[in-house]
């Protein structure tokens, strides 16, 4: 099954939340909402953390 394909915030959003360290800038709740749905990252300890699919996507983008 193919990725979806992510808008251009949403990419940024997730790359954001895939770093690991403290959120640089803050993470639109729609943009928030529909990486959750897609599974690409998830709640864990109070915050957001990439799923192994979120960080497979951005290792398969430029």
């Amino acid at each position: 099954m193919d990725s979806p394909e992510l808008s251009m915030s949403e990419t940024q959003a997730l790359r954001e939340v895939a770093r690991g360290r403290l959120m640089q800038r803050k993470v639109s709740d729609a943009d928030r909402d529909r990486l959750l749905e897609l599974g690409f990252i998830e709640r864990k300890f109070g915050g957001l953390q990439a799923t192994t699919e979120g960080h497979q996507y951005i290792v398969g983008r430029p």
